[in-house]
């Protein structure tokens, strides 16, 4: 499941980066040079997240050590993005646009941890609570 919600967030945020700093329509960048990152930051995130035990079973108690490796993780992502873009010559963001990224993208996988933390809490509570 959850690798399903990182597939659909990936894309989102990517576009959504690109909204919010571009004056080109979206539709735009999906006819443009630089879609090539969509399917890069897919597989590449996909796979650093499966490596780096982003899927591991969510925590009872989510410290800020899972906060700073969750930071640190979607900062390897990015990075990676950007070398493989300047590998093979591909035309990039610019800084603004990977930094918004880098922020949405952030934001979107802390909150998603704690809602799926806390549901899992309240599943596990409600069952307890039945087995009474």
């Amino acid at each position: 499941m959850n690798i399903g919600i990182d597939a659909l967030i990936l894309p989102l945020v990517i576009f959504f980066s690109f909204w919010i700093y571009s004056d080109k329509d979206v539709f735009q960048f999906i006819k443009s040079d630089i879609f090539w990152i969509i399917p890069t930051t897919l597989i590449l995130g996909i796979t650093v997240f499966l490596i780096t035990g982003q899927y591991r079973s969510l925590s009872r108690y989510l410290d800020s050590k899972a906060i700073y490796y969750l930071l640190l993780r979607n900062s390897f992502l990015i990075i990676s993005i950007i070398a493989i873009g300047k590998v093979f010559n591909l035309t990039l963001l610019n800084f603004k646009n990977w930094l918004i990224f880098w922020l949405i993208l952030n934001c979107f996988t802390a909150f998603l941890r704690l809602v799926l933390r806390d549901l899992q809490l309240i599943i596990d509570n409600y069952n307890i609570k039945n087995k009474k």
